[in-house]
């Protein structure tokens, strides 16, 4: 062997193990960063189809609360059978108020969401509220 490839043995003999090192870290920030881009390109649109499964599966199955409806059903059937049956006291109309506003803002909402309309309720004629 020359000299120079003796010299050269020696010095990475000498420095092996920081050599060693670097080469493990390396190796290390490699395979993270190819796993990341991995879980990246695979999850991305994986993750975006789901949710967008889920929303219209929320979309398909949603329900509304029943004092929601409850509200809209109350100020329907008092905007057009008020003068069959007397509606309630004044004190109940002017506590529910603010929550009556929202409820109905919701259940429109809602009815809109799932394609009804008002007229696709069954319209109970004057004859049918009296009981004998």
């Amino acid at each position: 062997m020359s000299q120079a490839k003796v010299d050269k043995y020696k010095e990475e003999k000498k420095n092996r193990v920081k050599i060693l090192k670097k080469q493990k870290a390396k190796k290390a920030a490699t395979i993270f960063v190819c796993a990341a881009l991995a879980g990246l390109i695979i999850g991305y649109p994986v993750g975006k189809g789901l949710y967008k499964v889920s929303v219209k599966n929320r979309e398909a199955n949603a329900t509304f609360a029943a004092s929601a409806y409850d509200t809209w059903f109350n100020q329907k059937w008092a905007g057009n059978y008020s003068g069959v049956i007397p509606a309630a006291s004044d004190t109940d109309a002017e506590a529910s108020t603010e929550t009556s506003t929202e409820n109905t803002e919701y259940m429109d909402e809602m009815m809109d969401k799932l394609g009804l309309d008002s007229t696709d309720f069954e319209q109970v004629t004057t004859e049918e509220t009296i009981v004998d």
